[in-house]
């Protein structure tokens, strides 16, 4: 492979150890694959796509003398040894024994992350607070973000279990590779509330209350200089404060001394232009198996792949447009079909690396990637190899 990656010069990857080249590309006929047999051929494109075939620790050996210090992003989805025989995985180790086989792939990774990268990583309850320790370990405590949740389901109305839970969530941990170099892009501002009904030059705001019931707060005194009438209740505002907004018309007054004033909360005021990302939100696990079926004419290929829109909000927040993105736990491609039509929206040239040793590669990956690239019209290519 030949490549030019993000935060580096033109550099050329060892070919060496990686067999069965072949490019898919959007403007093929019937996208069979156009056979690398000449590898220099492949060197002249410069930067790839790449999906390889093969077990993950190998090939990060592999990558490791290569990319060190080039990936943005690593988005995993591994075995969450749930103690059963999955549909794909054998999801069914001592704890401690997973927790080695995570740690020799999260120490490889650790050495591909950029100064600003990030990895984030899906489990859920079964190892979610032995995989936090590793990673405390592994990246250092100073360097854990946040752990996210996000929700698989709605909760089953009607539904009597035992203990009377439900499980209807899984968790993405997040560790920079320098804490204090990353940062999320952070969410569009909601102005849903915000309105300007009186048609104030400062511009839209939204109604916020001054007192506080029931917390401790102290009693203030404010009065209405238009008639004089007078407000009493607990805030936690100084006088000085709420006397500078009523001088700045701020605070608008009741006609009535059983309710209270509110302050005008203009949109223009906040200092950033950004919302903080907290809760993931919900992303039916359901709606992407069937998505999934759906692009496979109704065959149940894959069992609970993660949802497209989780990942590519992963993508868009993580890295810039021609950033690289590597999960060597690809399972079904999500991970590239979310970076396809990621870069489809922004115009980006962000590449990923899918590594997956399972036959289902063959059968779900590649052709999964190839209807994206059909049915998206990008002009996008792929590169399949296998570890020799």
């Amino acid at each position: 492979m030949f490549s030019t990656l993000p935060h580096s010069q033109v550099e050329k990857l060892s070919l060496a150890g990686f067999t069965h080249w072949k490019r898919y590309a959007s403007n093929q006929d019937n996208n069979q694959g156009q056979q690398l047999i000449d590898q220099s051929e492949l060197a002249e494109r410069k930067r790839e796509n790449l999906v390889i075939k093969g077990d993950n620790l190998a090939v990060l050996k592999i990558l490791k003398k290569q990319l060190a210090a080039k990936v943005k992003l690593i988005y995993l989805d591994p075995p969450y040894n749930t103690g059963k025989e999955s549909f794909h995985y054998r999801d069914k180790l001592n704890s401690s024994a997973w927790l080695q086989f995570m740690r020799e792939r999260l120490k490889i990774a650790k050495t591909l992350l950029t100064s600003d990268g990030v990895i984030l990583v899906s489990i859920d309850d079964n190892e979610q607070a032995s995989l936090k320790a590793l990673m405390d370990e592994v990246f250092g405590r100073v360097n854990f973000v946040i752990t996210f949740i996000w929700q698989r389901k709605k909760g089953a109305q009607g539904v009597v279990t035992k203990n009377m839970v439900v499980n209807n969530h899984e968790y993405i941990i997040v560790f920079a590779k320098q804490k204090s170099k990353f940062h999320f892009k952070g969410l569009d501002r909601d102005q849903q509330g915000f309105n300007n009904p009186d048609n104030d030059p400062r511009g839209k705001w939204k109604r916020q209350y001054l007192q506080r019931f029931g917390q401790n707060f102290p009693q203030r005194t404010i009065t209405n200089p238009q008639n004089n009438m007078q407000f009493t209740f607990e805030t936690p505002y100084t006088e000085d404060k709420l006397n500078q907004w009523i001088k700045e018309k701020i605070i608008m007054f009741p006609d009535d001394r059983k309710k209270y004033p509110a302050r005008k909360e203009f949109l223009k005021d906040y200092p950033q232009k950004k919302q903080l990302v907290s809760f993931l939100g919900l992303f039916p696990s359901k709606s992407a198996t069937e998505e999934l079926y759906r692009m496979f004419d109704g065959e149940k290929v894959f069992k609970n792949p993660k949802p497209v829109k989780l990942i590519k909000f992963i993508v868009e927040q993580t890295t810039a447009k021609d950033d690289l993105v590597l999960d060597f736990f690809a399972g079904s491609g999500t991970t590239g079909q979310a970076v396809l039509e990621m870069n489809q929206e922004d115009g980006g040239d962000r590449k990923f690396i899918l590594v997956e040793q399972m036959d289902f590669i063959k059968t779900v990956l590649t052709p999964r990637l190839k209807k994206v690239l059909e049915r998206g019209k990008m002009d996008a290519s792929f590169v399949y190899c296998e570890l020799a």
